[in-house]
């Protein structure tokens, strides 16, 4: 039996998503809410690292807006955008790690300083870039840094303040 396959078949990150509904359980306003809403959008960013870092040269997102405007309905919430063209988290989050991470040109998977703790190290033009995030949500964590970071932000570009006291 031969293969007919290339020995390097291109590889592509397809039709990916996350319904900000799947995360709205026990809120009353269900995908539509804060937590879930925040969740999707943590999600998004999560998946657009993980396509670059593996090179993939193609990721397809579904879906850029919201296929309709109820809660609870898992195909009404996997947009990046409301049905009413306004800005859902996840795309505030997903411009923010294009803007800092623009023109990269090396992603590396640094080690974990802490369980439940991730970090990526970014080299842009700029000098490097670090995104850090922790599962699951609201874990905080305390981080070392080796050289004073110029400026450090939250995941929808609000400046975060870096304490270098320790």
């Amino acid at each position: 039996f031969r293969s007919v396959a290339p020995a390097a078949l291109p590889l592509w990150d397809t039709e990916w998503g996350y319904s900000s509904a799947w995360f709205g359980e026990g809120d009353p306003e269900g995908g539509h809410g804060a937590a879930a809403r925040a969740r999707q959008a943590r999600l998004f960013v999560r998946e657009m690292l993980t396509a670059w870092i593996l090179g993939f040269p193609v990721a397809v997102l579904y879906d850029v807006r919201d296929d309709g405007d109820d809660p609870a309905n898992a195909e009404h919430n996997f947009g990046l955008i409301a049905a009413d063209y306004s800005d859902k988290p996840a795309a505030v989050a997903v411009r923010t790690l294009s803007r800092v991470a623009a023109d990269g040109t090396a992603f590396e998977v640094l080690a974990p300083p802490a369980v439940g703790l991730h970090a990526v190290r970014i080299a842009t033009p700029g000098g490097p870039t670090v995104v850090l995030w922790a599962e699951p949500p609201g874990t905080e964590a305390n981080v070392g840094l080796a050289a004073t970071p110029t400026s450090a932000s939250d995941m929808y570009g609000a400046p975060r303040t870096v304490d270098d006291s320790t």
